[in-house]
């Protein structure tokens, strides 16, 4: 059989647990009071009975303490009082006993009535508090003032109900008065406030450091205040959160926009420097060998100088350019099955005039699987690791380009023989604009390695710089993850 409680049953029985256990209280001290009967005086039985008085007093309220009064007085007088088993009162001090029992009661369970109340003051506070500490954790994992806006609205809709509004518009009549004077004064206006009352909707500014970030609105359509008293702390905690988020997302975006203005700038000496240095030199060279053609003396070196500048001119421009669609953000992927021997093959017929006479190493294993990546990003990044090989390893040290696959994906390699990268420069390196003082990397626009840095973000790969262990120069390689390899089937079988 299954018994089913219904609420206002359990209701009763809840009600009626205080009464229950001062009987059964007063029923054990009066067996109590009763072995000491001969042993200790009335008065000294008396204070038996206070401790049933005390213990509902403060935790049930006046009501079940008094009724703890009364029955224990009942019982000290029927059980102990002589005349014993009669409720007659022979003795003025029996008559005192039973008023202390009630003082007793009265004042017990005011005292227990405001711990109690104290009690759920601190418990509501604290909670409270998490709720606020929680919300600020969410609002501190994000940056956009729009979402910063959305959880604002979820968790009061969650907490008050009815109808949230953030910078609401449109109002007319009372509510847009309401909401005006909220935005101009900083200050809650609407329905549950002292100012304009009559308005059916609730309007709170948030502020931080006295700046508006906005006006929250709430409704009920049941008319009821949307802010009742006991939640007015919680409320404004969410409120004073919110709009340090978004005085915090005003302020990133600030810095942004500062960051970018000085990236701007700094671009714009680069390529001030860059005309003013870089682009001399190659200018200069072309410039002879058309004088030289023109004057009808062509060499065949002549034009491979020539040539050899331009393509250096078309590399440094390509640079420029592509370094201006890192910067806008314009760089689309189009991934697809590459075949790295095709790239190097590219770049290496790309770079032919500026290789020179150099040796070249190109060790690719044969069973070097396919990449998922975009070639048209990863033929930019080798030229340029060729071309800074080039620039600097020397004109008669060799140029290894390698390839190898392992556990932590496929490697793609280009080391020079120069004098090397200066201890602890591995990452600066990649910055745009750097040089390093103190080696032969202190030439150049700096823009090569930044954009071999920027298309391997792009593209999901890490890029890095290193020493070479056993020799001089220094090594650049590109990763490409396990997940960008494609198994080489053919190979597996």
């Amino acid at each position: 059989m299954t018994v089913t409680f219904q609420p206002h049953r359990r209701s009763r029985f809840r009600k009626a647990l205080p009464y229950a256990a001062a009987l059964a209280l007063v029923v054990l001290v009066t067996g109590a009071a009763s072995f000491g009967e001969g042993r200790l005086s009335l008065a000294n039985l008396a204070l038996f009975y206070l401790l049933p008085v005390m213990l509902i007093a403060g935790r049930a309220g006046l009501v079940p303490g008094l009724f703890t009064s009364a029955i224990a007085a009942l019982s000290f007088n029927f059980f102990l009082v002589p005349p014993r088993f009669t409720l007659r009162i022979a003795d003025a001090d029996n008559l005192l006993t039973m008023t202390v029992l009630f003082v007793v009661a009265v004042v017990v369970s005011q005292l227990g009535a405001r711990l109690r109340h104290q009690a759920e003051q601190a418990e509501h506070s604290a909670e409270t508090s998490a709720a606020i500490a929680a919300f600020g954790e969410r609002l501190a994992e994000e940056t956009s003032a729009e979402k910063i806006r959305d959880l604002l609205t979820g968790e009061l809709s969650a907490v008050f109900g009815g109808h949230i509004m953030i910078d609401p518009e449109n109002f007319t009549g009372i509510d847009a008065a309401a909401a005006n004077w909220a935005r101009a004064n900083n200050t809650q206006t609407g329905r549950g406030t002292s100012i304009m009352a009559t308005a059916t909707w609730f309007f709170a500014p948030m502020i931080a450091d006295r700046q508006n970030y906005g006006l929250v609105a709430i409704h009920r359509d049941d008319a009821t205040t949307p802010l009742p008293e006991a939640k007015e702390p919680l409320l404004n905690g969410l409120i004073d959160r919110t709009a340090q988020a978004l005085a915090r997302s005003v302020l990133a975006g600030e810095r942004e926009a500062i960051a970018r203005h000085r990236q701007r700038d700094q671009l714009r000496e680069a390529l001030l420097a860059s005309v003013g240095h870089d682009l001399r030199t190659p200018l200069t060279a072309i410039r002879a060998g058309l004088d030289a053609l023109r004057d009808g003396e062509p060499d065949s070196a002549i034009l491979e100088a020539v040539h050899a500048e331009t393509g250096r001119l078309d590399l440094m421009v390509s640079n420029l350019l592509e370094m201006t669609r890192i910067e806008a953000g314009a760089v689309t992927l189009h991934t697809e099955p590459t075949d790295l021997t095709d790239i190097v093959a590219a770049a290496v017929d790309a770079l032919r005039s500026q290789i020179g006479g150099r040796h070249l190493i190109i060790d690719l294993p044969a069973d070097l699987p396919l990449v998922r990546t975009d070639p048209r990003l990863v033929h930019p990044m080798l030229l340029n690791l060729i071309d800074n090989a080039c620039k600097y390893g020397g004109d008669s040290a060799a140029i290894a380009i390698t390839a190898r696959n392992g556990d932590a994906g496929v490697s793609l390699s280009v080391a020079d023989g120069g004098s090397g990268i200066p201890s602890g420069e591995e990452t600066r390196i990649f910055e745009r604009f750097a040089r390093l003082d103190g080696s032969d990397r202190s030439g150049g626009a700096g823009l090569g390695l930044a954009i071999v840095r920027g298309f391997g973000d792009a593209l999901g790969l890490s890029v890095s710089a290193a020493n070479q262990p056993t020799s001089d120069g220094a090594v650049f390689s590109i990763l490409f993850p396990p997940t960008a390899v494609i198994a080489n089937t053919s190979a597996a079988a």
